[in-house]
Formats: C-alpha cells, sequence, structure tokens
C-alpha cells in the first residue's frame, strides 16, 4: 500500500497545490528515479543479507517517507518523501522473488509471481478503500500519515514472522573480486538477448501501468464527468478486477506449454495497446468505463508473468541480483512513458494521450513480433534458454 499511496490521492494533489498533468507525473519519476541506481546493488545486497534485516530497512524507509510526504504540506516535500519509498521498494522485488523461487516448482512460476504481486494490487486496493475518504474528511496529509502508521504495524508483523530467517551462504571475497563479480555480472545480463527482449517489454508495460495509475482519475473526471468519489470508486474497481486478473493470467501462462512467457508477454501488450486505443474514442460512458477498468486491469497483470520469465532465464545464478537489474528499464518506463503522456494532455488531452500511448504499445508489440516471425532469436528466446 505504500508504494502506491500515492494514486489514490492524486486527485487531492492536483486541487490542494494546483498542480499540472506534467507535475503529477513527477511523482512516478521521482518513485522510480530514486531507486534506479540502486536497483543492482540492492538485487546484490539481498542475495547475501538476512532477510529480516532487509525487512527493517525497507519498512524504516517506507514510513519515513510517507511520514515526510504527509508532514510536509508542500509539493517539494511530497517528491522527497516519494523518493524515501522508491528507495525502499526497490529491494521487494529481488528479496521477495528469491524467497518465492526457493519454494515454488518452475512449471507453476507465473501463477506463483503473479499471486504474489496480487498482494500487491491488494495493498492498492486498500489504499484506495481507506485514504480517500480521510483526505475528505480532514486532507491528504492526514491520509499520509495514517498510512505511515498502518505501514508501521504491519512492519513489526513482517519482521517478527522472519526473526528465525537465516542470511544465504556465499563466498567470502575481497572487495575488488566481488566489485569485479558485480560488474562483470551486470553487464552479462545486458549482452544477454533473452534478457534484453525481456527489459524492453517491462520498460514499456512498467510506464503503461504507471500512466494509469497516475492519469485514471483526472481522466475519468475530466472525460466522463464523474465526481472525485466516483473516480476514485473507479480506480478500486481496477485493482479490484487486477486481483483476479494476475493468478488467471499468470495460471494460462503455466498452462499454455506451447508458448513461452516472453510471446505471451507480446499478446498482452497488443491487448492493453488496443483497450487504449477504444478508451480514447468518445463513447457511451458506461462503455468507456468498462473500456478503462479492463485496460487497466489487464496493464496490472504482466509482471507476475515477467518474473517468471526472469526466474527462469537466472536459473543456476543470484535471482535476487537478476530482479535488481531488471528494476532498470522497469524504472526508466516507469519514468519516461508517464510524463510524456503528462506532456501530451497538457497540450492536448487525456484522451490524445492514451490514445498515442496505445498506438505506440501496438506498434511496439507488432515490433517484437515481427522479430518472431523472421526468427531472430536475439529478440525472442526459446523457453528453456538459460542466462550463461
Amino acid at each position: 500500500m505504500a508504494f502506491w499511496s500515492y494514486a489514490p490521492l492524486v486527485e487531492f494533489f492536483r486541487r490542494d497545490l494546483t498542480l499540472s498533468a506534467v507535475q503529477l507525473a513527477l511523482i512516478p519519476i521521482v518513485l522510480e528515479g530514486a531507486g534506479l541506481s540502486l536497483a543492482p546493488l540492492a538485487g546484490w545486497w539481498v542475495d547475501r543479507a538476512n532477510p529480516t534485516v532487509v525487512a527493517r530497512v525497507i519498512l524504516s524507509s517506507a514510513v519515513l517517507g510517507m511520514l515526510i510526504a504527509g508532514g510536509s504540506g508542500l509539493f517539494a516535500g511530497v517528491l522527497l518523501g516519494f523518493s524515501f519509498l522508491g528507495m525502499s521498494f526497490v529491494a521487494v522485488g529481488p528479496m521477495t522473488n528469491r524467497m518465492l523461487a526457493s519454494s515454488a516448482p518452475l512449471h507453476r512460476l507465473g501463477t506463483a509471481y503473479s499471486i504474489k504481486q496480487s498482494s500487491v494490487t491488494i495493498g492498492m486496493l486498500l489504499g484506495a478503500i481507506l485514504l480517500p475518504p480521510i483526505a475528505v474528511h480532514t486532507n491528504w496529509r492526514v491520509a499520509l500519515i495514517f498510512a505511515a502508521v498502518l505501514t508501521a504495524g504491519a512492519g513489526i508483523l513482517i519482521v517478527w514472522r522472519l526473526r528465525d530467517s537465516k542470511p544465504p551462504v556465499i563466498v567470502r571475497q575481497n572487495r575488488a573480486k566481488a566489485f569485479r563479480d558485480f560488474r562483470m555480472s551486470l553487464v552479462a545480463s545486458f549482452r544477454s538477448p533473452a534478457m534484453r527482449s525481456l527489459f524492453a517489454i517491462g520498460f514499456v508495460f512498467q510506464g503503461i501501468t504507471y500512466s494509469y495509475m497516475t492519469f485514471i482519475v483526472p481522466f475519468a473526471i475530466d472525460s466522463d464527468g464523474l465526481q472525485l468519489s466516483q473516480a476514485v470508486i473507479l480506480l478500486g474497481a481496477i485493482q479490484s478486477a487486477a486481483i483476479a486478473t494476475r493468478p488467471a493470467l499468470g495460471w494460462l501462462s503455466d498452462v499454455w506449454v506451447a508458448k513461452d512467457r516472453t510471446k505471451y508477454l507480446i499478446l498482452l501488450a497488443v491487448a492493453v495497446g488496443l483497450l487504449m486505443i477504444s478508451s480514447s474514442l468518445a463513447l457511451p460512458v458506461l462503455l468507456h468505463i468498462t473500456l478503462l477498468v479492463c485496460g487497466g486491469a489487464v496493464a496490472l497483470a504482466w509482471i507476475g508473468i515477467y518474473f517468471a520469465r526472469l526466474a527462469e532465464l537466472s536459473a543456476g545464478s543470484g535471482l535476487g541480483f537478476a530482479t535488481g537489474v531488471s528494476l532498470i528499464p522497469i524504472k526508466l518506463g516507469g519514468m519516461i512513458i508517464p510524463f510524456a503522456m503528462g506532456v501530451i494532455i497538457d497540450r492536448y488531452s487525456y484522451r490524445h494521450a492514451f490514445f498515442g500511448a496505445g498506438v505506440a504499445l501496438v506498434a511496439c508489440s507488432g515490433y517484437w513480433w515481427w522479430h518472431l516471425i523472421r526468427g531472430v532469436d536475439s529478440t525472442l528466446p526459446s523457453r528453456g534458454e538459460k542466462v550463461r
């Protein structure tokens, strides 16, 4: 809930602080940018650290960030606070992926990781249910402080559950050799054709996900004439649908054995692109809202399948580090694409922005599929390929 606490409060930020769409897009830029440079290091650290220590650092930083954002009352304070959230969240994926990979069977990774990612969506939904009413009756600052208190309480329980966890067994290295191995692993990840294709998909999908979460409430208010409370319910409906969509599509990626997960992600990208194009059209309100819910739910479903493919490719190497490296393109996408959409929104409209993003997403999918038809293995690896 902490990392996505801004999504149900976007309209409150916009009204109280008089923000433009570009300024709103700075929030995901800060969230992703703060953790961007730390991502590989965070993954490398997670592969070596005690899970209890990792959890303490993550949760302490998240609580501090929300207290700063809620306590300042200024947009600069909001950005500073969310930068702490971004730095804390960068270690969550590597930590949870490594823990899950040790217990989930390989042929059920899509389902397992999608269920794990649904817990993130449940947190998002919880924020959409709890935070707007608090913001309406008090203000968004109190809502963020309340979220910080909830996070602190949950953090105490999490650390207590992990109290008996042991750090992974690793071979001690001197600093020079450890740094050299770290650098070589980082370079090898980006040289892998399979990883590069996966990273490109993650870049695009994360940007689309952030765009939905950042702009969906003001888009519904602007285009469909919804009240703020109705638009927040729409956001909650998207998140509720995603809770079911993520495991369902993850399970389908497991049983669809004739296709590898990279191809499957391309088909999801086409579906999201077409839904974004459709939602940019002038349609009856009910139909438009239905398309927004469907597009948002499918757009949120990709990440579990992405991590499952990453686990397949990184077999035999540190999954925490591989996850950390994969967060670099993901975070870049979360920074660049919402900002580009914000510029289009300020210059034209929400409909123009969603139409342009949908067309670009379908075009990217067509490019990836074209390489598939040509049999270019540097773009689309086989299901069993491993990172060397």
